[in-house]
């Protein structure tokens, strides 16, 4: 049986970066945590509603002193264009973002803002160049190359769109939004239905529950390519060192969080 997908874009960011996060609701209400960007919706038999990804691990920004020291000195304003970005003020945002950009050039979290910005615009290009701009500052933020990702698959550049994924996934193995969205292009654009199934696997291992639409999928996987099924296992916790994040008070689910320098 064939599934379609329906991508819709969901844009909340830290100063690090963003990610993704998988939904079964035909309309998903922006019921998501402080890195999702995308939700999948595919028509298909109901299933147990999921929620936004629960992992155990999240990817994280290496940012040199220096930036972490500009990501401390940035936390006002940054604060001030998540608050725009929240409400949709979107040119308020973006030019929030550009301001922080411009003296903090060390940076890449900005410029991942503001592309997320020019997505939610779909000015595709747009939001290119700022990721462009984000990976010139820091090409190990593994939140850029996820976004460059989205943009790409969106653009019907479906090989450039796995690359940039690989990247994601390269620089941290353990990001779990970024193996599915690289499981998504690979099952509904590329038809490489090994490449899905891997990282949905991937996906699921990483999640503190298991994802019940990924675990039907992952069985339908493999029925298609007569595979017996196997159990997920859930990965153990990882600790992984964070930079410190910029003072501010706690977001709620639905609202943009601060955090480490990009």
């Amino acid at each position: 049986m064939r599934r379609s997908l329906l991508c819709l874009i969901a844009v909340l960011t830290t100063l690090a970066g963003c990610a993704s996060a998988p939904s079964t609701q035909k309309k998903p209400a922006a019921d998501v945590d402080n890195v999702n960007v995308v939700r999948a919706v595919r028509q298909q038999p109901p299933a147990p509603a999921v929620a936004a990804s629960d992992t155990t691990h999240q990817a994280t920004v290496t940012a040199s002193p220096q930036a972490q020291m500009a990501a401390q000195q940035a936390a006002g304003d940054y604060v001030a264009a998540m608050q725009a970005m929240k409400i949709n003020k979107l040119d308020d945002a973006l030019i929030g973002f550009q301001a922080i950009s411009a003296k903090h050039p060390t940076l890449s979290g900005p410029r991942v803002n503001e592309a997320l910005i020019y997505v939610r615009q779909e000015k595709w290009d747009d939001a290119l160049g700022s990721i462009a701009g984000a990976l010139k500052v820091n090409p190990r933020n593994p939140y850029a190359w996820n976004l460059q990702g989205i943009v790409l698959r969106q653009q019907g550049k479906f090989k450039e769109s796995r690359a940039a994924y690989e990247q994601a996934v390269g620089i941290d193995p353990l990001y779990a939004k970024a193996h599915f969205n690289l499981g998504v292009l690979a099952d509904l654009y590329l038809q490489d239905l090994k490449l899905a199934l891997n990282h949905y696997e991937k996906y699921q291992a990483l999640q503190k529950k298991p994802d019940p639409a990924v675990a039907n999928w992952i069985t339908d996987l493999r029925n298609r390519l007569g595979l017996p099924a196997v159990p997920v296992t859930p990965a153990p916790a990882t600790v992984t060192p964070t930079e410190p994040p910029p003072a501010a008070p706690a977001a709620p689910a639905t609202a943009p969080a601060t955090g480490a320098a990009g």
